[in-house]
């Protein structure tokens, strides 16, 4: 892709991520790290301006972030890896080194979910966490 292609628009696409963009930034840290796994080179990072502009022409994330299909956005960010998810109300006791972990909070006042890893978040100050409680966790696996 070129450069004038990467950042033509940019700005525009990225309007939206401050507001709804904690699922997919979600979803690429967990791709990372499993491209670190997988690959195991620890240099290996997810480029966001390739991920959203590509996953905006493969209908993975609309132009408000939102993911339309997890394990399919997974994939495509893995190099064509399969991906299955499970959603669980309580986290068993072991997670495999193969899977990966998303918190979903909910915030009845405002009617907003907010997606996180367990480990770290990517909005530092989330209201629907502070105000909300845990509705699940989703596990996904990497095959």
């Amino acid at each position: 892709m070129s450069l004038a292609i990467r950042y033509a628009g940019i700005q525009d696409k990225l309007k939206n991520i401050d507001k709804y963009g904690c699922h997919f930034l979600t979803l690429c840290s967990i791709a990372e790290e499993a491209n670190q796994l997988l690959t195991g080179n620890k240099l290996v990072k997810v480029d966001l301006i390739d991920a959203i502009n590509l996953a905006i022409s493969k209908n993975l994330i609309n132009e408000d972030y939102e993911v339309q299909n997890n394990c399919g956005l997974l994939n495509f960010l893995t190099s064509g890896h399969t991906w299955a998810q499970t959603t669980v109300k309580i986290l068993p006791n072991v997670i495999k080194s193969n899977q990966f972990t998303e918190v979903v909070f909910y915030n009845d006042r405002t009617k907003f979910k907010h997606y996180r890893r367990r480990s770290v978040d990517t909005l530092f100050n989330s209201t629907t966490v502070k105000e909300g409680y845990v509705l699940e966790y989703r596990i996904y696996t990497v095959n």
